[in-house]
Formats: C-alpha cells, sequence, structure tokens
C-alpha cells in the first residue's frame, strides 16, 4: 500500500533534513506534529530546537511531519503497518521511521482524531495577524547534486475564532510566489474599486 501519491514540495528535501536532526529533537518535533493532528492542541517545542535549526528548516520539517501524520490518518494506516508505509513512501532513517511509529501508535491508542472538529477548523475563518518571509535555495539532495533551486518561505500569523494565535508555515517556488503577489495584486485592484 503506498499512502504518499504525490509528495508535496519540498518532501525529500525536509526528508533529509529531518535524517540529519538529533534523535532527540526528531522525537520532539514528531510528537509536536502528532498533537497537532491528533489533539488539535500544541506540544512544547524544546528550546534547544529553535537554536538549532533556522526557521525555514523548522517549518519545513514540521511541514514534513504534519504531512506524514495527516496522511496515516486519513489513509487510516494501522500502527503495526506504519513502519512499513514510511519505508516504502519516504526516504527516512530507520531511526526516524521508528520514532514517528512509536508516536502514532501511543497517540491512535490514546485518542482518535476527532473529524468533526478536524473539519470545523478546516472553515474557521480567521484574521490575519501578520507575516513573515524568507528567501532561501536547495543547493543539493541526495538525488541531485547541483539543484539550485530557490524558494520564498512564508509564515502566516492568524488569530483563529476561538482567539488563539496559530502560525501557517507555507513553501512557494518563485513562480508560485509571483503568482500569489499577482492575485493579491488583483484582489488589491478590485478592493479599490469598492
Amino acid at each position: 500500500m503506498s499512502v504518499f501519491r504525490a509528495a508535496p514540495q519540498g518532501f525529500f528535501t525536509a526528508n533529509e533534513l529531518f535524517n540529519g536532526i538529533p534523535e532527540a529533537a526528531a522525537r520532539n518535533l514528531a510528537l509536536c506534529a502528532g498533537h497537532s493532528i491528533f489533539k488539535k492542541q500544541d506540544y512544547p517545542l524544546s528550546s534547544n530546537l529553535r537554536s538549532n535549526l533556522s526557521t525555514s528548516q523548522l517549518v519545513s520539517v514540521s511541514n514534513l511531519l504534519n504531512y506524514i501524520f495527516s496522511v496515516l490518518v486519513s489513509e487510516k494506516v494501522k500502527s503495526e503497518e506504519v513502519n512499513d508505509v514510511l519505508t516504502r513512501g519516504t526516504q527516512l532513517s530507520d531511526s526516524n521511521k521508528q520514532i514517528i511509529a512509536e508516536i502514532y501508535q501511543q497517540l491512535t491508542e490514546n485518542s482518535s482524531p476527532d473529524k468533526d472538529a478536524t473539519a470545523k477548523s478546516l472553515f474557521e475563518v480567521g484574521k490575519l495577524e501578520g507575516m513573515e518571509w524568507r528567501i532561501g535555495a536547495t543547493v543539493s539532495s541526495t538525488h541531485c547534486s547541483a539543484l539550485s533551486s530557490p524558494f520564498v518561505t512564508l509564515m502566516w500569523r492568524t488569530k483563529r475564532a476561538d482567539g488563539q494565535t496559530m502560525s501557517v508555515p507555507v513553501e512557494l517556488t518563485i513562480p508560485q510566489f509571483q503568482e500569489l503577489c499577482k492575485t493579491f495584486e488583483e484582489i488589491s485592484s478590485q478592493l479599490d474599486k469598492v
């Protein structure tokens, strides 16, 4: 069973980055992602992670883990199958596959994702509180020694309907970013006419 049908952009780069993180940090990041998917609540992020990883690296690895846990949940992967699914669909190290499998098993035994809450949270409209951005470049990967691929990382800070502030990271290629800028220009133009 291949549940990772179409890996999102940056998936394999984040995969390599995650493999280079020490085990304790990898476990903390996986717990954060697992709790956000299963319990819809934040799990405390270790302070040494912020000093060891740049914001864009932290965003990339967090996106990777959120994607992995979301796919495992949406595809209803059984706890005993997680390691095999990760072996077929990712390039994670054995220790990182084991960490994800253990956390997934703990969280599925202790709770199940609230599908109604998940659906409701998808359609909540919040208020944009701020935005940070960075430009980066993927220099190389295990698949290509000279990528030289630029990207833009946006971190949207929104205030949800319940008053909590949440950060939403987005990684875009330069053409995607330019398209986003064009869309905002069109919106601005339409608002000027109102």
